[in-house]
């Protein structure tokens, strides 16, 4: 599975899932879709989930393969 980064000003729909433009070992999937900010949010990796833009929210995903 390919996972993109994250971009600025970016529609993100229910269920996506990005990894952050500098990786941190995690990926992170929308929880609440939404239209992402102009600047990376900081990315915790832990709960709570991590607020971006307009009704964004990303909380940390783990890809098993």
């Amino acid at each position: 599975m390919t996972v993109a980064n994250w971009l600025p000003n970016h529609v993100y729909a229910a269920g996506a899932i990005v990894n952050p433009t500098i990786a941190n070992g995690h990926s992170f999937i929308s929880i609440v879709g939404g239209t992402s900010a102009g600047s990376e949010p900081s990315w915790s990796g832990r709960w709570p989930a991590v607020a971006d833009g307009v009704a964004n929210t990303w909380a940390p995903y783990s890809i098993l393969t």
